[in-house]
């Protein structure tokens, strides 16, 4: 496994925030790269353009944070996510009005947690 610093995770992020404002594909896996797991810094930005989204091995201790995100982000027409662990990432409570209106692919590798 190999390990990437604490540093190099802000690097990696903060190129994406550049990023953000035009991009609407964002496709992140950190696979085995130890010290990266955590989606939570990610779920902190905003992507005004973003239409599809995959992510997959990273951890949440929050769902909240993942619905929040996805509540910010309506354009989104295509979301993969394929957790690591026993992370619960969307709640099923989606009863609230426009959530994903334009969502056109949904796809969660589940386990037990990833939705509840």
């Amino acid at each position: 496994m190999q390990a990437i610093s604490k540093k190099e995770v802000d690097k990696i992020l903060k190129t994406v925030e550049h990023l953000s404002p035009g991009l609407h594909t964002l496709d992140l896996e950190p696979g085995y790269v130890e010290g990266w797991t955590s989606a939570s810094s990610l779920f902190a930005l905003d992507f005004p353009r973003l239409r599809s989204l995959n992510l997959g091995g990273f951890t949440l201790s929050d769902h909240n944070q993942a619905m929040e995100f996805l509540k910010r982000h309506p354009k989104l027409e295509s979301l993969r996510i394929n957790p690591q662990g026993d992370t619960r990432w969307i709640s099923e409570d989606l009863a609230f009005e426009n959530f994903l209106p334009n969502l056109r692919y949904l796809k969660v590798l589940c386990n037990s947690q990833s939705i509840q």
